[in-house]
């Protein structure tokens, strides 16, 4: 005696006519807030938020040799003070801005 399963699967065809695409984006870093003004990376700082010394160009993000990520504008605000990475205290250097 056999046990065989026939499935029917019938299919219907499905003409698209208009669609609204909706997307989001995040940068791809384990942190995803700059830790100096506590906003979320792909948002703007609170500088650009405000409106202060903000470029049209928008807000951009500075990454250190050390791996972490900061707002462009916090960043250098902060090295005003010190020239190291506020969360491991190495010695800041700047390895792309974007």
């Amino acid at each position: 005696m056999s046990s065989e399963k026939t499935e029917k699967t019938d299919k219907i065809k499905i003409t698209l006519e208009s669609a609204n695409l909706v997307y989001t984006w995040k940068w791809n870093i384990t942190n995803e807030l700059c830790s100096i003004c506590r906003c979320e990376l792909q948002e703007e700082c609170i500088e650009c938020q405000a409106e202060i010394n903000c470029a049209a160009s928008g807000c951009h993000i500075a990454w250190g040799c050390c791996g972490h990520a900061f707002h462009q504008h916090c960043i250098f605000r902060w090295l005003k003070r010190q020239q190291k990475c506020p969360l491991d205290m190495s010695e800041w250097s700047t390895e792309k801005i974007t």
